[in-house]
């Protein structure tokens, strides 16, 4: 088969039966647009976590610790 692509592309003038080359299927995209979310500001991303905490019915020292951190960090942000 390499023999016979050599002959028709370096010489033409000889000719040979048509070769058939198997095509791969092709794929499918689907035209569904991905679902975009909205950018946050980084505060509301510190509100979840903050409210995450607060919320647990025994928080650890390290949970205290985390609180207050991110208080801190949100009283000097505004």
């Amino acid at each position: 088969m390499a023999a016979k692509i050599y002959q028709m592309i370096y010489h033409p003038e000889i000719k040979h039966s048509t070769i058939s080359i198997i095509q791969e299927p092709k794929l499918k995209y689907s035209e569904t647009t991905p679902s975009v979310t909205k950018p946050t500001d980084k505060k509301t991303e510190l509100m979840k976590p903050l409210e995450y905490l607060k919320s647990k019915k025994s928080p650890t020292k390290q949970d205290k610790d985390s609180i207050y951190t991110i208080e801190m960090v949100l009283k000097n942000m505004k």
